[in-house]
Order: structure tokens, then C-alpha cells, then sequence
């Protein structure tokens, strides 16, 4: 009873595929019958010839008149009436509908998605059967599998007669289906059942694959061919027991990938099929990887799988109406970086040889663009992958400072190159390659700190790194000069700040070493050499940004311009903060001492600067502000100076006297703020007469501002802390420098502006 139960649903399951299929081919025959009718019906009738009425016999002539004869020649016809548009009416363009809804959104939902559906419907539930039988042991192993394929095979012949009969989207859901019937078949005959080894399960497999593009190309249809590439990516890992062949499963799918990129060449507009056979091969390729150890085996198999994709990319690549440009040309790049990747897991314990390889890959690029015929775009493409493998091979020969040396002078010959042959990729990959080469040199933070021992100042690879870097940046920004575009303009003005910015960075890490070195020849002499370090730092700033500052002015070069101003604006306050306390104190010598020598050094650097922008004022706006500025920050520096001079002259004194004289530590405290009272107050007044002289207001606020800074000294601290004859002395001199300033507002009101 239960047999026969079984076999009536079975009966009925197979009625109702076979009723759906009749009752889709009944519609189908309809369809096409009304469709005939229509197009029958928009034919015109061909037009019906009027019937002529006969014509009244002409009137004889009179007897004296003469018979005139007849006039022979063509009937006049009047023109068409022109057809008038209203003129305010405009044609609206006809939107561009996807190949997929020509027919219209019914027929794409109706006839395509549902027949997907209907595929997709029919192999799980002929799967869901088939595992509902196995499991009640209703039908045996073998008659399971046979069924199974017998199925798949019936199904693909099927679709081969609809399609005959012109329902090509129907033919095209049931071989899906039957392919992938097949596909469950071997499977579980091998995995399930273990009717057939796992060679013949291969075998089958394969075959099926094969069928598939087979199929694929007759039905003219990717989805099948996706079904085929999902099928044979799929069967190393459905045929998988645990050991791997890897001769075996590589050759596999060396066959595979050949297999799928001789059916994308026949069918071009097969777009996707390349990138995923790309994307399947290399991950099978990479699973070999992670449990062999035959490096040469796979090396020569990554090899052949690179030589196969790389043919594919120049077929490609020689046809100039091939679709889908971009997509490829993105799949090659990709293609390229999965190459050296495998490449560099395989070889990164030998680099020397990794290098070599990768010098050998881009010499194949070079040659297929130079002797081949290919598209401009993806010639520029195979030359740009030349220069890259070549360039990669740099860094696997050399260590940081010469792959930095040599990656700059690379891009400013491809730089040269490019403006030479007016190609803005090989300019673009010049960009590229020089900000590569800033950040490796960047990121080789502690490989700056040299070893004390063996460093040599000025003469070492880092310093040639630096310098050839910096030389290749200035000549590419030069080489630029002449190129138009606002984008060019952008990467000029990079090149000329990253050079300036080399130069600045290989003076202080040179300087820094000096002095470490001295640091390591004179312990315990931290104090002095640290003080010594930064002033001497500061001061190499100042004239490094004068030069800036007198070039970019010059050559109108405005990035020097506003690095050396940035450049000098650091000299200022790290030799002003560390100038404010002379260490050691012992070795200090009045004007004799480098801190003297920076802070005067960074003044006039400031004035002269202010100098040259007098010159620039007309062409840059900004320049009459600027120039405003850098006196005043002069003044300022030198007031410092005066003032710590001062200060550290009598400290001296002080802290040379024995501990326990009081009496002439209080004189020598009492000299010292008088001094800095009395230096404060001639200094203003110098400020005040240079503003008066010059017609500078800027420097007269300042001097006000600086006469008001010592009055409150002279009213608080010289009135609470001083003798009553060091008072004396601050307030006559300071009432006297008041109206002498007040003297000279009223005695030359006339020859300075006070408002300008």
C-alpha cells in the first residue's frame, strides 16, 4: 500500500511538471497567434484606385473658328498640406530601456524572472524528493543516481527542443535545472553513496562542466555559463576526502581557467565570466598554498595561470569595440597585484630573487605593449604595470635610503618622460611614485637615529637619500612649470614644499646626530650641549628661511615663500623659549655667547625679509601685512635679548659671590633691576625715535607699550623691592625719557602722521 502510494505521488509530481510544461507551450502558441494576428492587422490595405467618371465631349468649334489642338503635358497636382506642429510643443525623448524590459516589465516578470524561479523551484524540490526517499529507503542507490542523471540529461535535451521552437528563456530554465540535477547526481554518488571513486566522480563532474558551456553556447545564455563556472569551482570541494592531489587539482584547474577564458573569448559580451574565473582560480590556488610545500610546483602553476589570463587580457585588449573596457582593464589590474602577491608569499625569505622575478614580469608587460597593437588605454595600462613591477623590485634589492634615493630619480625621469611625450598617465604615475617614495622615507622614523659609532656627519645614505630625493622633487616641480592645469598647478606646488621640507628635516636629524655624537665624546656635559643644540638648531632655521623667503620672492615661487615664513616662525620660538634661561651659567660671556649671535640673527632675518616684501606689495596684497608684522617681531626679539643679557650679566655676579655676603648680594639685585629698568627705557626710546625717523606707527605702539611695561615695573617692583637711592635714580630717569618722548610729539608733530 505504501508502494503504491508512492508511486501515485511520484505519477503526480511528474503529471504536474509535464501539465505546467504543455499548458506554458499552449500559452506560448497563443501568444504567438494573437501576435500574428496584430502585426496582420497594422498592415495598411494597399490604396484603391478611384473609379474615373466619363468625361463630357468637348464642345466642336464654330464654323470660321480654327480646332485648337490639344494641350499634351502634366496634370498639375497639389502639393501635401504641411503638417504644422504647435510651437510651443516640444518631442520628448524616448527613455532608454535595460535589453532585459524591451518586451516590458510583464513579459520580464511572466517570462524570464518566474522561469528563473520555476528552475530554481524544480531542483529543490526534485532534491527535497529525492532526500525524502532516500531517507525511507524507497528507491535503491544506484537506481537514485541513474534517475538523477537520466533527469538532468532529459531536462537538457528538453530545453534544446523549446529552444528550436524560438522560447529560448524557457529552454534556458530547464537546462539550468537539468545541469544542476546532474551536478547532485555525481555528487551524491560519490559523497553519499560511494558508487564511484573519486577520478570517475572528477571525470563526471568535468563532463558535466564541459556540458554546461556547451549548452551555455547554444542557448547563447551567462546564466548558464555561471552555472557551469559555480560547477566546476565547486567539484574540488564537493569531491574533497581530506587529501589533496595537488598536481592533480591544480592541472584540473589549469584546464578549468582555460576552458572558461576560450568560452569568454568566443562570447565577449560575457563580461563577468574573466574576473570571476580570475578570482576562482587564485583562491584555489591559494588553498593549494596554505598545505604545500612544493614552493617550485606552485610557483610554476601560478606562473602558467598568469600566462593564460595575461593572453586572455591582450586578445582583449588588440579589439577595440570589446565591452565592458572598463570592468577588464580593472580585472588585469587586479590580475597583476594577485601575480605578485602569490609571487612574494611564495619568494619572501629570498627577496633578491622575488626582485628579479618581478624585474622579469614587467619586462613581459613592456614587450607586449611596445611590439603588440593594442588599444591606447590598455597600452598605457600594460606600460603603466611594467613601471610598477619594476618599481616594486627596488625595495626587494635595496634597503630604505637608496629605494627612497633611487624611487626619486625614477619618477622625475618618468616625469620627464611624460612632459616630453605630452602623456599625463606617466606624469600621474611620476606624482605617484614621489609621494611613495616621501612616505617609505617618512616611515623610516628610527632607522634616522644613526649609530653614534660609525655615523658619519653629511656623508652617509641617509643624507644622500635625503638630498637625492629633495634634488629629484625640485627638477619635477621645475618640469611642471610649463604644464597648464589647475591640477598640475597642485602638484607643483606639492613637489617644491616636500623639497623643502627634505632639506629642512636632513639639516636638523644631521644636527641632531652631530650633537649626539658630542654627547657620547663628553658625558656628563648634557646641560651645556642641549642649551647649545637648540640655539644652533634656531639659528640654522633663520638662514635656511631667509633663503626660502629671497628665492620665493624672486621666482615668485609662493610655497618656498610660506614654507620659509612657517620655517622661520619655529626658529623664533624655540631659540626665544630656550634663549630665556643661558645654561650653564658659568660659560656665559656678555655678547659673546651663541644666544647673542641667534637672537640678532633671527632679528635681522625678520628685517630683511620685511625688506624684500616692500618690492612685492604691489603684486600680492598680503605682503603689506606681513611686512607690517615682522618688525614688530624683531623689536620684540631684541628686547628679549637686552633684557636676558642683562639679566644673566648680573646673575652671574650674583651667584658667584660667597654664600654668606648679603650685602653686596642686595647691591648686585639693585644694580640688576635698575639696569633692566634703565635698558628698557633706552630701548623704548630707540623704538620711538626709528618710528618717528621712519613714520612707522607700529613701532611707536610698541615703544608706548613698552614705556608702559616700565613704568609698572619701576611703580611696583623698583618702589617695593629697591634701595631708596635706586628709586631715586628709576623715577628721574624715567620722568626724564617721558618728556623727552612728549618733547619730541610736540617739537615734530609735523613730519610723522600720527593716524598712519
Amino acid at each position: 500500500m505504501i508502494a503504491l502510494l508512492i508511486f501515485l505521488l511520484f505519477f503526480l509530481f511528474l503529471l504536474l511538471i509535464v501539465g505546467t510544461i504543455v499548458l506554458i507551450v499552449l500559452i506560448s502558441k497563443v501568444n504567438r497567434l494573437s501576435e500574428r494576428l496584430e502585426r496582420l492587422e497594422t498592415i495598411p490595405s494597399p490604396p484603391r484606385k478611384p473609379i474615373s467618371s466619363p468625361s463630357a465631349p468637348a464642345p466642336r468649334p464654330q464654323a470660321g473658328e480654327r480646332e485648337m489642338p490639344p494641350v499634351v503635358g502634366p496634370t498639375p497636382v497639389p502639393p501635401p498640406p504641411k503638417r504644422q506642429t504647435p510651437p510651443l510643443q516640444r518631442e520628448t525623448p524616448k527613455k532608454k530601456e535595460h535589453p532585459w524590459l524591451k518586451e516590458g516589465w510583464e513579459w520580464f516578470i511572466g517570462g524570464r524572472l518566474m522561469n528563473r524561479i520555476g528552475a530554481l523551484a524544480l531542483i529543490l524540490g526534485f532534491g527535497f524528493f529525492l532526500k525524502y526517499a532516500f531517507d525511507r529507503n524507497w528507491i535503491t542507490e544506484s537506481v537514485r543516481v541513474w534517475t538523477g542523471g537520466a533527469l538532468g540529461i532529459g531536462l537538457v535535451l528538453l530545453g534544446g527542443r523549446f529552444r528550436r521552437k524560438g522560447m529560448t528563456v524557457f529552454a534556458q530554465g530547464l537546462v539550468g535545472a537539468g545541469l544542476a540535477i546532474d551536478y547532485l547526481a555525481v555528487y551524491a554518488s560519490f559523497n553519499f553513496y560511494h558508487l564511484i571513486p573519486q577520478p570517475a566522480a572528477l571525470f563526471l563532474m568535468s563532463l558535466v562542466t564541459a556540458l554546461a558551456f556547451q549548452q551555455a553556447l547554444r542557448h547563447d545564455s551567462i546564466a548558464v555559463s555561471l552555472l557551469g563556472w559555480a560547477g566546476g569551482f565547486l567539484t574540488p570541494f564537493l569531491l574533497s576526502t581530506g587529501e589533496v592531489n595537488e598536481v592533480g587539482l591544480l592541472s584540473y584547474m589549469a584546464l578549468l581557467a582555460a576552458g572558461l577564458l576560450l568560452v569568454s573569448l568566443k562570447k565577449e559580451k560575457w563580461v563577468p565570466l574573466p574576473p570571476l574565473t580570475l578570482i576562482g582560480t587564485y583562491f584555489i590556488w591559494l588553498s593549494v598554498r596554505e598545505i604545500s610545500e612544493n614552493t617550485l610546483l606552485l610557483f610554476g602553476f601560478l606562473t602558467l595561470y598568469w600566462g593564460m589570463f595575461l593572453a586572455a587580457e591582450v586578445r582583449f585588449g588588440r579589439n577595440r569595440q570589446v565591452t565592458g573596457r572598463v570592468l577588464r582593464q580593472a580585472a588585469a589590474a587586479v590580475h597583476a597585484l594577485m601575480y605578485f602577491g602569490g609571487m612574494f608569499l611564495l619568494f619572501h625569505q629570498d627577496q633578491q630573487l622575488a626582485g628579479w622575478i618581478s624585474l622579469g614580469v614587467g619586462l613581459v608587460y613592456w614587450l607586449i605593449q611596445w611590439k603588440l597593437p593594442l588599444e591606447k588605454g590598455f597600452a598605457t595600462q600594460m606600460k603603466l604595470t611594467a613601471l610598477t613591477f619594476a618599481g616594486v623590485a627596488v625595495p626587494l634589492w635595496f634597503s630604505p635610503f637608496p629605494t627612497v634615493a633611487l624611487w626619486g630619480l625614477g619618477a622625475l625621469a618618468l616625469l620627464w618622460q611624460g612632459r616630453r611625450k605630452s602623456s599625463p598617465h606617466l606624469r600621474i604615475f611620476a606624482s605617484i611614485l614621489y609621494m611613495v617614495a616621501f612616505l617609505r622615507l617618512l616611515s623610516q622614523g628610527e632607522a634616522w637615529m644613526a649609530p653614534v659609532e660609525t655615523h658619519l656627519p653629511l656623508w652617509n645614505l641617509r643624507a644622500l637619500a635625503f638630498l637625492l630625493l629633495a634634488g629629484a622633487a625640485a627638477g619635477g616641480a621645475l618640469l611642471l612649470r610649463r604644464i597648464r592645469g589647475e591640477a598640475w598647478s597642485i602638484i607643483q606646488g606639492a613637489l617644491q614644499t616636500g623639497w623643502v621640507m627634505l632639506l629642512f628635516l636632513w639639516m636638523t636629524v644631521e644636527t641632531n646626530d652631530w650633537f649626539r655624537q658630542r654627547l657620547a665624546e663628553q658625558p656628563g656635559s648634557e646641560t651645556a650641549l642641549n642649551f647649545t643644540h637648540l640655539m644652533g638648531l634656531a639659528g640654522i632655521w633663520s638662514l635656511y628661511a631667509l633663503s626660502l623667503v629671497w628665492v620665493g620672492l624672486k621666482k615668485r615661487m609662493y610655497p618656498l615663500l610660506f614654507s620659509g615664513t612657517g620655517i622661520l616662525f619655529l626658529s623664533l620660538v624655540v631659540g626665544g623659549i630656550r634663549g630665556l634661561m643661558y645654561q650653564p651659567l658659568d660659560a656665559y660671556l656678555p655678547l659673546l655667547n651663541l644666544r647673542f649671535l641667534v637672537l640678532v640673527l633671527s632679528a635681522a632675518v625678520l628685517l630683511g625679509v620685511s625688506f624684500q616684501l616692500r618690492h612685492h606689495e604691489s603684486n600680492a596684497p598680503w605682503a603689506k601685512s606681513i611686512r607690517v608684522i615682522l618688525p614688530l617681531l624683531a623689536s620684540l626679539v631684541l628686547f628679549e635679548l637686552f633684557t636676558v643679557e642683562t639679566r644673566d650679566y648680573f646673575q652671574q655676579a650674583l651667584e658667584r659671590l660667597p654664600s654668606g655676603d648679603t650685602e653686596a648680594s642686595r647691591s648686585l639685585f639693585n644694580m640688576q633691576q635698575l639696569a633692566i629698568s634703565g635698558v628698557w627705557l633706552l630701548y623704548s626710546i630707540t623704538l620711538m625715535a626709528v618710528g618717528i625717523r621712519r613714520r612707522l606707527r607700529s613701532l611707536r605702539i610698541l615703544a608706548m607699550g613698552l614705556f608702559g611695561l616700565t613704568i609698572l615695573k619701576i611703580f611696583i617692583f623698583d618702589l617695593s623691592f629697591l634701595d631708596t637711592l635706586y628709586r631715586i635714580f628709576s623715577f628721574i630717569g624715567l620722568g626724564l625719557i617721558l618728556l623727552a618722548v612728549s618733547y619730541i610729539y610736540q617739537r615734530y608733530k609735523d613730519r610723522f602722521s600720527l593716524t598712519g
